[in-house]
């Protein structure tokens, strides 16, 4: 069992990794051989275009930029991913449901 905690809120809660077990087992595509493939699409879905994240020593810029060919190679994985993405749903193939996953949690505003 593995212990889950927020820092800030010093909330925390355990996970057993049940749940991740029978999502895995009840995933169903026909686009998808295996779920870590749908999982590794939606990485590709969330990652930003222009720039790469490094530790602060390996750049000059807290931000650094993608070249011209990693922003484009980035721009082609994730419209090769995104048509996968949209056939899977298009036939039916399961779908995480994450949007609600942190509505238990309190919610508190930013303070500047």
């Amino acid at each position: 069992m593995k212990r889950i905690e927020a820092i800030i809120t010093d909330e925390w809660m355990f996970d057993d990794g049940q749940e991740t077990r029978e999502c895995i087992a009840s995933f169903q595509s026909v686009v998808y051989a295996s779920y870590q493939d749908y999982m590794a699409d939606l990485l590709v879905l969330s990652q930003n275009d222009d720039f790469k994240f490094a530790l602060p020593h390996e750049t000059d810029s807290h931000f650094p930029r993608r070249t011209a060919e990693e922003r484009q190679d980035i721009i082609i994985k994730k419209v090769h991913a995104r048509r996968r993405y949209q056939e899977h749903l298009e036939n039916g193939g399961s779908e995480n449901e994450t949007s609600g996953a942190l509505s238990d949690f309190p919610l508190k505003k930013a303070h500047h």
